[in-house]
């Protein structure tokens, strides 16, 4: 799914997650997806290291350093 030209649309070319996971990975974050309990979907979401004035990196949104 996050690999590149991975698509079932007939309007897009797959780039998309690709190039979403490679801008949030660079940045020390992770990406993930989990589909929706309904059967319908999935739910895509990402979390990024928050860095302090000094570039020390705190505790993330998720809770995890």
């Amino acid at each position: 799914m996050f690999t590149k030209f991975t698509s079932k649309s007939e309007k897009g070319i797959g780039q998309g997650l690709f190039l979403a996971k490679n801008i949030v990975k660079s940045q020390g974050g992770k990406i993930w997806a989990e589909n929706n309990r309904d059967g319908n979907g999935a739910t895509f979401a990402f979390s990024m290291p928050i860095l302090t004035h000094d570039n020390t990196t705190k505790t993330r949104i998720d809770g995890k350093k």
